[in-house]
């Protein structure tokens, strides 16, 4: 093999023959998104290198390859620029697109061509076999007889095409067409061919591959290849065909998520050779088209748009719309999303990688995704499973490739593997039935490997479908619920939450302006001595040579301008030009120091957090150890001569006089008449008394009667002024 065709170039984009087992296309290039994503370089490097060398001097290759040879590729694809996209047509197997770095679409015609190869691979092993064997033995290269070389059908018109390179191609199902308004319409008695290409640009365009346009076949007509009758209809709209449709988006696209066609392969005859190439009868999937699209962009966007169309033509050649967003997915990515894969089981459920994040999503959610992990490296490329729901591929910038079921454990891969060192960049699965356990890897080394996937990985278990859905359902749940909780706290709580955000926009501010107080005060003390260094330095000048100084400061600008208008250049023209130039310097200067000021602020800011995570516990206090011994010390003596202390004290109880009593009852009897007396002294009520002991020796009997609670009178002021008057006439006799 001809190394030359893909050393040091990526795997950009391969696709599965639609009709072949064991056959598939992949287009090479110099760089790659995931390769650009992953790179850790200046950021004024151009992001995909010297395109005009490349396109000057080297190939832009696309092959074609067959399990069948491992080593030489079946057709070798020739283009005009390097393919960054690449797709059969779901239901044409002849048909090869091809998206280019500049926005065009390319288009190959293979009718015939892997026949016309095969025929002549077997008449040069015919033919030529013993003189083959003679330059083997005399060490001479082989010399290969085989043209390979396939060249493009048609090329699109350059000026209607996008702007920035393809990132995308999908097809519509057959049922639906667009129309030159934007309007997506289905027809159920005529088969279509549209597809959709995104690009770089933010643009999504619509094309008629089976090109019906008037305004297309008036340019045919007006062309000189309308005056060749021998021209096939790609040949004729070569460098003619343009778009049916364009929507305009602000955000660079790399992924894309629509209604494209869906079709089950049935094979023709039975094998179970892998390199053996079957033939299989294609059947459609009935699938409805919406006007809504999911974009995942090179900033880490995803988002839902929608457009409405025109209801009239707008008298442009290629109609175009600005699109609706609709709902933007919460951004958990950190960095460009490389893929958006459907699930092809679940169809409200897709997959998403960028940066160092996988992520799973529910159409019906997109405050957060239904499920996400962040890895130690970049994630390059992913794929869902074709057979099962809830399995899916992955690929990572230093080599390593995964597989996760989630019916077994969603908190790492089930299965992880290293394929090398260099980044893998497109994961595919083989999408005949024929060969569905065979996966193709593919790595920037310029490596596509191809697996035979393990039958617990291919074959669907039962109930699993249901399971998944189940499992997503309870997820968009807890998420509800909990969304509800934290509203509902945020509610109770916004004055709290408030303050306390408030105070720490305070604090930061203040520490800003103290900075910047320093900052300030800083460059006044380097300003004054850089100015007393030049008085210093001007000192010891001759006046000659500060007069010359003195007088080139003052006349500077006037001698720039007269420079300047000599040149014929605009001051205010050159001024717009250096204005990005000097606002990324600016904008450097104040990053830079944003993120020393961060930096700075760094300790705090943790040791704020610590508080608030863990809150200090209550400190004991520790009792001083000298007290202690003081008073240890004090009663050491007293502690050790007990006994005597105990003696003492008996002998100034005896020697306290205490008046003998009989029993117990006698010194009750005693304390009664003593409070008797102190009564009749004092002045107390004492038929209040007599009435109430009375009334408990009756009760004793069980013959006194029950108070009753109507009984109960409360006293009024009148009998109570009564009763102070009687007692103020008792006292004056």
């Amino acid at each position: 093999m001809n190394r030359a065709l893909c050393v040091g170039r990526s795997v950009c984009s391969m696709d599965w023959h639609p009709e072949l087992s064991g056959i598939f296309v992949a287009s090479y290039t110099f760089e790659t998104l995931s390769k650009h994503a992953n790179k850790q370089h200046n950021q004024s490097a151009q992001p995909f290198g010297d395109a005009l060398n490349r396109m000057t001097f080297k190939k832009c290759t696309v092959l074609l390859w067959s399990f069948e040879d491992s080593l030489e590729p079946l057709l070798e694809l020739k283009t005009i620029r390097e393919v960054t996209a690449v797709s059969f047509c779901p239901y044409d197997g002849e048909l090869l697109v091809g998206g280019l770095s500049n926005g065009q679409v390319v288009l190959w015609d293979l009718k015939g061509e892997l026949e016309r190869v095969e025929q002549a691979k077997q008449a040069v092993l015919g033919s030529s076999e013993y003189r083959k064997q003679i330059r083997e033995l005399m060490e001479y290269p082989a010399v290969e007889s085989i043209d390979r070389e396939v060249n493009p059908a048609a090329v699109s018109a350059l000026e209607h095409s996008s702007k920035g390179a393809i990132t995308g191609v999908k097809w519509l199902p057959r049922n639906y067409f667009c129309t030159t308004t934007g309007h997506l319409k289905p027809h159920a008695e005529n088969l279509h061919r549209f597809m959709v290409t995104t690009s770089l640009d933010g643009s999504v365009c619509f094309w008629d591959l089976d090109f019906t346009m008037p305004a297309l076949h008036k340019l045919i007509a007006a062309s000189k290849a309308a005056q060749l009758g021998d021209k096939t209809m790609y040949q004729r709209v070569n460098n003619l065909f343009f778009p049916t449709f364009r929507l305009i988006s602000e955000i660079p696209i790399i992924a894309t998520v629509i209604d494209e066609a869906i079709y089950l392969s049935m094979p023709l005859e039975s094998s179970t050779v892998l390199t053996k190439r079957v033939k299989h009868q294609q059947e459609a999937v009935p699938t409805n088209c919406t006007m809504h699209i999911k974009l995942g962009s090179f900033m880490g966007q995803l988002i839902e748009v929608s457009w409405e169309g025109y209801d009239f033509e707008q008298g442009a050649l290629v109609n175009d719309e600005l699109v609706k967003v609709l709902r933007v997915f919460s951004p958990i990515h950190d960095g460009p999303i490389l893929a958006l894969e459907r699930n092809h089981i679940c169809r409200n459920v897709f997959l998403s990688i960028g940066g160092n994040v996988l992520a799973i999503w529910s159409e019906e959610e997109n405050s957060s995704p239904v499920f996400w992990r962040k890895k130690s490296m970049k994630v390059t490329a992913c794929r869902w499973s074709l057979d099962r729901v809830s399995v899916f591929f992955i690929g990572l910038s230093n080599g390593d490739f995964e597989i996760w079921d989630m019916s077994l454990k969603t908190f790492r891969a089930t299965v992880c593997l290293n394929l090398g060192s260099e980044a893998l960049t497109t994961i595919s699965q083989h999408s005949l039935a024929s060969a569905r356990n065979c996966l193709a890897v593919a790595d920037h080394n310029a490596n596509i490997r191809i697996f035979k996937i393990a039958a617990t990985f291919v074959k669907p278990k039962p109930d699993e479908e249901e399971t998944f859905r189940t499992m997503i359902e309870h997820e968009l749940a807890r998420k509800s619920k909990q969304a509800g909780w934290v509203k509902g706290y945020y509610e109770r709580n916004a004055v709290v939450i408030q303050d306390q955000i408030q105070a720490e926009i305070d604090a930061k501010e203040k520490k800003q302006q103290e900075a910047e107080q320093a900052k300030s005060n800083a460059a006044n003390t380097t300003d004054v001595v850089k100015h007393s260094k030049m008085q210093e330095i001007d000192k010891r000048m001759p006046l000659s040579e500060r007069l010359e100084q003195k007088y080139q400061a003052k006349h500077f600008q006037t001698l720039l301008r007269k420079l300047m208008a000599r040149r014929n250049v605009s001051p205010e023209r050159m001024a717009r030009q250096m204005r990005p130039e000097v606002e990324r310097r600016k904008f450097n200067a104040e990053k830079r120091e944003a993120i020393a000021t961060n930096i700075s602020l760094a300790k705090s800011d943790f040791t704020s957090v610590h508080k608030l995570l863990r809150p200090a516990e209550k400190s004991v206090p520790i009792a001083d150890e000298t007290d202690r011994v003081e008073k240890i010390s004090k009663y050491r003596s007293d502690i050790a001569d007990y006994r005597r202390i105990e003696t003492e004290a008996l002998e100034v109880l005896r020697a306290h006089y205490l008046p003998e009593m009989d029993s117990f009852v006698e010194v009750l009897m005693k304390s009664k008449e003593r409070r008797d007396k102190v009564c009749i002294n004092v002045g107390t009520n004492m038929q209040h008394l007599v009435s109430y002991e009375n009334k408990r020796s009756l009760r004793r009997l069980g013959v006194a009667p029950r108070t009753l609670l109507e009984d109960l009178k409360p006293i009024s002021e009148k009998e109570d002024g009564e009763e102070m008057l009687e007692d103020d006439a008792n006292e004056e006799p």
